[in-house]
C-alpha cells in the first residue's frame, strides 16, 4: 500500500515588517523616552533589513528593541512574522501571544497565530485565534480561508465549506478561498465540485501549484492517473522543489508500474524536504516492488525515525524482514506496532506464527 500524502492546504502567511515610527513617550521620564525611542529606531531598522531577507540581522535588533522595551507590542510581532517566514513557528507563537497580549486588539497578530497554530497542527487553538481576528475584523476573507483550513483537519468540513463561501463572497477572486473549499469538498466527497473549485483557482492564479497539486491528487483518486500526473507535473513545473508534488507524482508513477521513475521522483521530493517521512515510507514501498529489498528496509526505518507512530511502516519493515528470515527482527516491529494499530499487529502476529509471507502492503 502506499501512504498518500494528505493533501495541501495553502496557509496564507502575512510577513509585514511594519515600521513604528519614533516618537517620544508622553508623561513619561526622559529615560524611559529615551529607550522608547531607541526601541523604535531598532525596530524600523530591523523592518528595513528583513525587507531585504537580512533576517538573522533583523531578529537580533528586535531582541534588543523588545528588551529596552518589553512592552512594545510591534516589535514582539514583526519578530513573530521573521521566525513565522522562517518556519521556526514555535517561536513565532511565542512572540505572536506577547504581541497579542499586549495590545489585545491586534487583529493581524491573532491571524498570523493563528496560521502558525495551524503548521504545527494546534487546530482547536488555531480556530480560537482566527474566531477572535474575525470579531475584531468580520470581513478578514484570509482569516475565514485558514479557519476552514482548521475546521477540515479536525473533520469540520461542512463548517469549512461555509467559511471558504463567505471568503468568496468578500473577495470573488481569492484563490485561495477556493483551493480550499476544493479540499473540504473532496473531504465530503464531493469529487465533481472539489474538481470544478481546484480549476476554478488555477483560473484565478495559472501560476498557482496547488491547485494543479490538488488537481492531480482527486484525479488519482478518481484513477485518472495520466490526468493526475500531467497535473503534477504542472505543479513541479511552476515549483521545481515541490516535495509534496513530487511524492504524488512518485505514487501516480508506481501505481503504473514505472517503478525506476518513481524512484527517482520520490528521492527528489526527499531531497527537496528531508524531513517528509511519508515520501520514505513510499521510497520504501516502490523499492520493495521493484525487488530491492535492502532499499526498501532503509527507507522504511528512516521513515519511522521521523514518524515513529507511522503503523504501516512498522508492518511492511516486519514482513520485509520475514522474507528474509529474520523473525526476530519482525517480532520487534511487531511489538512496536502493538501500541500503535492493535488491528494491524494482530494480523501481523498471524503472519508471523503461521509462516504466511505476504507481499509488501497487502493488507
Amino acid at each position: 500500500m502506499i501512504r498518500r500524502k494528505k493533501l495541501l492546504w495553502l496557509a496564507v502567511t502575512l510577513f509585514v515588517a511594519l515600521v513604528t515610527p519614533a516618537l517620544a513617550v508622553g508623561k513619561a521620564s526622559q529615560s524611559q523616552g529615551q529607550a522608547w525611542n531607541e526601541a523604535a529606531q531598532l525596530n524600523n531598522l530591523a523592518a528595513a533589513y528583513a525587507e531585504s531577507g537580512r533576517y538573522e540581522e533583523a531578529i537580533d535588533l528586535l531582541k534588543q528593541a523588545t528588551a529596552l522595551w518589553p512592552d512594545f507590542a510591534m516589535a514582539h510581532y514583526n519578530l513573530a512574522c521573521i521566525y513565522q517566514t522562517q518556519s521556526r513557528f514555535t517561536l513565532a507563537i511565542e512572540s505572536y501571544k506577547q504581541a497579542v497580549r499586549l495590545n489585545p486588539s491586534f487583529t493581524g497578530a491573532y491571524h498570523n497565530l493563528g496560521v502558525s497554530y495551524n503548521k504545527t497542527e494546534h487546530y482547536a487553538e488555531a480556530i480560537e485565534c482566527f474566531k477572535r481576528a474575525l470579531q475584531l475584523k468580520p470581513n478578514h476573507a484570509d482569516s475565514l480561508v485558514e479557519l476552514a483550513f482548521a475546521y477540515s483537519m479536525m473533520g469540520r468540513n461542512e463548517e469549512a465549506v461555509e467559511c471558504c463561501k463567505e471568503a468568496i463572497r468578500l473577495k470573488p477572486d481569492l484563490s485561495d478561498a477556493y483551493n480550499n473549499l476544493g479540499l473540504a469538498y473532496f473531504k465530503l466527497g464531493r469529487r465533481a465540485e472539489a474538481l470544478e473549485t481546484f480549476e476554478h483557482a488555477r483560473q484565478l492564479e495559472p501560476g498557482y501549484p496547488e491547485a494543479y497539486n490538488n488537481l492531480g491528487y482527486v484525479y488519482a483518486d478518481a484513477g485518472r492517473v495520466n490526468d493526475a500526473i500531467a497535473a503534477y507535473h504542472q505543479a513541479i513545473r511552476l515549483r521545481p522543489d515541490y516535495p509534496e508534488a513530487l511524492n504524488n507524482l512518485g505514487m501516480a508513477e508506481a501505481s503504473l508500474g514505472h517503478y525506476s521513475a518513481a524512484i527517482e521522483s520520490l528521492q527528489q521530493a526527499i531531497r527537496s524536504k528531508p524531513s517528509i517521512a511519508e515520501a520514505h515510507y513510499n521510497l520504501g514501498y516502490v523499492y520493495s516492488k521493484a525487488g530491492r529489498q535492502k532499499q526498501a528496509i532503509e527507507s522504511y526505518k528512516q521513515s519511522l525515525l521521523l514518524k515513529p507512530d507511522l503503523a504501516e511502516a512498522h508492518n511492511n519493515l516486519a514482513i520485509l524482514y520475514l522474507q528474509r528470515g529474520k523473525r526476530a527482527l519482525a517480532l520487534e516491529q511487531y511489538g512496536l506496532l502493538k501500541s500503535i494499530d492493535g488491528d494491524m499487529a494482530q494480523r501481523l502476529f498471524a503472519v508471523i506464527y503461521k509462516d504466511k509471507i505476504l507481499t509488501v502492503g497487502e493488507r
